[in-house]
């Protein structure tokens, strides 16, 4: 996605010039009509998240019209990266609703990435860009939050619904709030044998890293992305 930030000096010369200035100002309409907003999990390297991919892939080429952005930021162990990471995801929400302002959003997190999109979320929740926001989906959350039915493990059942993320006790107030749960707009994947969502260990065990290469993970945050933007 571009977006155009337009002078006084161009709008001017569109006025005084007629179509051919007026051809240069199609980029304001450059728009699309959902954005995924990926943000990828400690170690991962700028660029899509393997967690995302399949999911991502599905969802653009079955509700069309939509495109991908990836939130810029560390995605390491340093104290501000996930601060970072929340600024840049803010900022591109709150820049899109003055550009595009009918565009929807998906906030995609896994991992640390959970972290940045609750916490963006969060910050979002009772302002214009809630409304703008259509979906939010979660893998390997550490702040999952016990007993909410948002809560699915990676073939669909409720096994690990009953589970606190490791992280959760550092600060309750990043999980997801009830708000977002009634909302319809959110999902939340953990793995049985995932120690980060389940609260088993600060160590993330083998299925931690595993969401991006199982094909029911993706199915299931396709179908919740498609359901949410179609």
């Amino acid at each position: 996605m571009r977006f155009t930030v337009l002078s006084s000096a161009i709008l001017l010369a569109a006025v005084n010039f007629g179509d051919s200035a007026a051809a240069a100002l199609k980029d304001v309409d450059d728009c699309s009509k959902y954005v995924l907003l990926s943000v990828r999990g400690t170690g991962e390297k700028q660029g899509p998240s393997i967690g995302f991919k399949g999911m991502i892939s599905t969802t653009l080429k079955t509700v069309k019209g939509g495109t991908e952005y990836d939130v810029v930021y560390p995605a390491n162990t340093d104290r501000n990266s996930t601060q970072i990471g929340v600024e840049d995801l803010e900022n591109y929400i709150h820049h899109g609703l003055q550009t595009c302002p009918n565009q929807k959003y998906g906030i995609l997190g896994y991992s640390q990435g959970a972290t940045v999109a609750l916490t963006a979320i969060k910050d979002l929740t009772g302002t214009p860009a809630e409304d703008a926001i259509g979906a939010v989906l979660f893998i390997g959350n550490p702040f999952q939050v016990r007993g909410q039915l948002t809560t699915f493990n990676q073939t669909g059942g409720d096994s690990t619904r009953d589970y606190n993320g490791v992280l959760l006790f550092t600060n309750p107030s990043i999980g997801l709030s009830e708000h977002w749960v009634i909302s319809g707009k959110a999902l939340n994947i953990c793995d049985d044998g995932d120690s980060v969502c389940t609260g088993v260990d600060q160590l993330p065990s083998r299925p931690h890293y595993l969401y991006g290469f199982t094909a029911t993970v993706q199915k299931l945050g396709a179908e919740h992305l498609v359901s949410r933007f179609k």
